[in-house]
């Protein structure tokens, strides 16, 4: 299996479809937001998403599903992963994200890849929502990246 980018139509089509599948009722994310798909023999596995924010101090992990199959192989993890290290490429120093307050799932994930619960200073998905934030790179000096954090 493999993570790639969404360039082509068919390839946002599979990612839609996917998120439909594992987020359904969810809004699909805005353009500016990259998209990925693991494939599995030409099957979809997991969808995930990202965006900059803050004037890209901060990459937002805006989605991620897996596909019922697929669950329980690592795959929350490893798209967590994969959107680090394009947000490390972007130059951001920090990534931040929100799951449901019952998605005990997805907050195991985020624990075990160093992320930790934080109060942003606008809750910008609701209060029924648990903010999670990691630092991606060491501070350079010019004050606490991504203090406000406009998602």
């Amino acid at each position: 299996m493999r993570w790639r980018r969404c360039r082509s139509a068919l390839d946002l089509e599979r990612w839609a479809a996917a998120h439909a599948e594992v987020l359904p009722g969810d809004d699909q994310p805005g353009e500016a937001h990259a998209r990925w798909l693991l494939l599995d023999g030409g099957e979809v596995a997991a969808i995930c998403s990202a965006v900059l924010v803050d004037g890209g101090e901060a990459a937002f992990l805006s989605r991620a599903g897996v596909l019922p199959g697929w669950r329980g192989r690592g795959l929350q993890r490893s798209a967590i992963r994969l959107r680090e290290r394009w947000a490390r490429r972007e130059g951001a120093a920090l990534a931040v994200t929100y799951v449901l307050a019952g998605n005990t799932a997805s907050m195991r994930s985020l624990v075990r890849c160093g992320y930790e619960p934080y109060d942003p200073q606008r809750a910008w998905a609701g209060r029924g929502m648990v903010y999670w934030i990691r630092r991606l790179r060491r501070r350079d000096g010019a004050g606490e990246a991504g203090a406000t954090l406009r998602a």
